[in-house]
């Protein structure tokens, strides 16, 4: 949402200025020595220098923001130059690109420079300019490459952010930030990244810097969010001194801004219109609140679509016409209406936290970038621009995190909003089910198994499945059954598969379920006079986090998540089962009287029927390195399991 907060820069501009002379007068300079201890990496590839300046000039009238970057590249191998030798650079935030220049230098000192005609501008599905690129040629192992760019971008005075490590290692690295001296930046740094330095050198200008050295790579690892664990730094616009403002990008700033944008004055016509959806939904139908709040989410998703910015995406009046709009024109409309409708609610905005985890102590715009409703007699939260949700969920990255929560409050006949810092709880294990439960009957000889079975899903496991399917065709629902139960249907004599619940309006409240009635022989084995069944394979397939290698970034996962199972396998007459005491496991963790994390699977024989129970359980999205090793062992418990076999031999 970052286009509905266009600063008043008439109030920033008060003298004209060129770049600062920390542009104008930037040399690129030579090719750097390559040291000897990066010619001896094992990494592919390292840079040897990364410069950005991000400069914040007015020219009379507006503010503008120039950023210059600069990167210098060593390239030990080919994995390197194939990683490396085509370079893109994202402009769908640029007015203009000012200039880019690219070079290359072969180990035996040949520079190549890049012709005008190698750089590329590409364009996005909307026709929008999306992207510069250009490709080096004629690299060989040993080699640099070298880029600058001076890029002309709308300032982000109200809160931007600068990476300062990637998943390759950097050498020496330097960010500038430059701006007019009565503009006072706040700037705090994240994951070990330094505190800023000040340049005093020129009264006419704040010039803060960051200087690191060696800077390792940190790469992304599985149940991971690298983005957020980056070093990096998040600076934004604090005060003007010379006008007395304050705050000026804080979530004081920020919840007077969200509400007067998501909340207009309506126009009488657009209040006629509101008034006319509220009667197409049934509203007035509904059993209670929460019957009231399911009805219009499905009603808006049901009939209204979600497209790119332009002329009426943000106009209520043209929405309700077209029934089309931007995510922004979405909110409104839930916000309108919800208000119409003297539903209590509060909007929640808050970031994704394996991007950027909201932080309540830095208020500043670059954390608020998704939107959502709370519904406090509920205690429910609702994604609006998220078509594969509904009420109960909101995308799992924006749980277990902060946000600025917005209340309306009435002042005396006006209503405005009332903004507060809060945590937004994880949707909680129990509510994010796969459940399975198959009858599995061997035929006479073990050779081959009719299969009855059942998958229950409810929560985040049913987005983009429960809401779509009853407006799949024959051929698409074919290929969802597939891909749901191939591990049961692929390669089986006879099968059928049936869907209950496939009803977009069922979300959240009944569970969508696929049945399949299956005999294969898929799963059937022999050794010797031994007969197999591949039990473990009726979990369907399981994430494997088989490595010794040292674990570096805490555990991430969007959601909480719960598995259970129940099966059983009728054994055939005349043969009994040996290894049954391979199908129970326990491994499980458990923090100050709490758990966490478990696997565990228990058997019994009741008769000729073997009876299986297992319950798999992640109650934390998010857990320290400390205990990587506990959340590994559990994934792989169920990995294991997955690769049982039971071994029957002549009774």
């Amino acid at each position: 949402m970052k286009s509905l907060f266009i600063v008043p820069f008439l109030l920033l501009a008060t003298t004209v200025s060129a770049q600062h002379s920390v542009i104008t007068n930037y040399d690129r300079g030579d090719f750097p020595v390559v040291p000897d201890s990066v010619k001896n990496t094992t990494e592919h590839a390292v840079v040897l220098r990364r410069n950005l300046i991000v400069d914040h000039i007015s020219d009379g009238k507006d503010m503008t923001q120039y950023l210059l970057m600069q990167v210098t590249t060593y390239l030990k191998d080919n994995a390197g130059i194939d990683q490396n030798n085509t370079v893109q650079i994202g402009v769908d935030n640029v007015d203009d690109v000012i200039s880019v220049k690219a070079r290359s230098i072969s180990p035996d000192g040949k520079v190549v420079e890049l012709t005008p005609d190698a750089f590329k501008k590409a364009k996005d599905e909307d026709n929008q300019e999306s992207s510069l690129s250009f490709a080096y040629e004629g690299l060989v192992p040993g080699s640099m490459i070298d880029y600058v760019c001076v890029l002309k971008q709308d300032p982000q005075l109200r809160g931007n952010r600068i990476l300062l490590q990637f998943g390759t290692p950097i050498t020496e690295e330097r960010f500038d930030l430059v701006g007019p001296a009565r503009l006072v930046m706040a700037t705090k740094s994240y994951n070990g990244a330094p505190e800023a330095l000040t340049d005093s050198s020129d009264a006419t200008v704040q010039h803060l810097y960051w200087v690191l050295h060696n800077v390792p790579a940190l790469k992304d690892e599985p149940s991971s969010a690298p983005d957020a664990n980056y070093m990096q730094v998040i600076y934004a616009l604090d005060r003007i001194p010379d006008m007395n403002i304050k705050d000026y990008s804080g979530y004081v700033a920020a919840t007077k801004v969200y509400h007067e944008v998501l909340y207009p004055e309506l126009t009488s016509k657009a209040a006629k219109e509101m008034k006319g959806l509220l009667k197409d939904a049934r509203v007035s139908y509904a059993r209670d609140e929460e019957d009231k709040v399911r009805t219009l989410e499905n009603y808006i998703k049901g009939h209204f679509t979600l497209r790119p910015a332009g002329a009426g995406a943000r106009d209520l009046e043209q929405i309700a016409k077209n029934r089309t709009c931007d995510k922004i024109g979405m909110d409104m409309l839930f916000c309108t209406l919800l208000s119409q409708m003297g539903v209590e609610h509060q909007v929640v905005v808050t970031s994704d936290r394996t991007s950027m985890p909201f932080d309540p102590d830095f208020g500043n715009f670059y954390f608020l970038q998704d939107v959502h409703l709370y519904f406090p007699g509920l205690k429910k939260y609702l994604a609006p621009t998220d078509f594969d949700l509904r009420l109960g969920w909101i995308p799992g990255v924006n749980t277990d995190c902060y946000g600025l929560f917005i209340s309306n409050y009435d002042l005396g006949g006006t209503v405005t909003g009332v903004g507060k810092v809060n945590f937004i709880p994880a949707v909680p294990d129990s509510l994010n089910a796969d459940d399975s439960y198959a009858q599995v009957t061997l035929n006479d000889d073990a050779s081959s198994a009719t299969i009855v079975a059942e998958n229950r899903l409810s929560g985040y496991f049913t987005s983009g499945l429960q809401s779509y399917y009853a407006f799949l065709n024959d051929d698409q629902r074919t290929k969802l059954h597939e891909a749901m139960l191939g591990y049961l249907i692929d390669n089986s004599t006879s099968d059928s598969v049936s869907v209950v619940n496939g009803d977009g309006a069922l979300q959240g409240l009944k569970p969508l379920i696929f049945r399949a009635n299956v005999v294969t022989a898929k799963l059937s084995g022999t050794a010797g006079e031994k007969r197999l069944f591949n039990i473990g394979e009726l979990l369907g397939p399981q994430s494997e986090m088989y490595t010794d290698d040292k674990r570096k970034l805490p555990v991430s996962e969007d959601y909480e998540r719960r598995f259970h199972r129940e099966l059983q396998v009728v054994i055939p007459k005349g043969w009994k089962l040996i290894n049954g005491a391979d199908l129970a496991m326990d491994q499980h963790l458990d923090v100050d009287g709490a758990r966490l994390l478990q696997f565990i699977s228990t058997w019994k024989m009741d008769g000729d029927t073997l009876k299986v129970n297992i319950d798999e359980n992640y109650r934390r999205c998010q857990l320290p390195v400390s205990l990587y090793e506990a959340y590994r062992k559990t994934v792989n418990a169920a990995a294991d399991w997955n690769k049982l076999k039971l071994v029957l031999v002549k009774d």
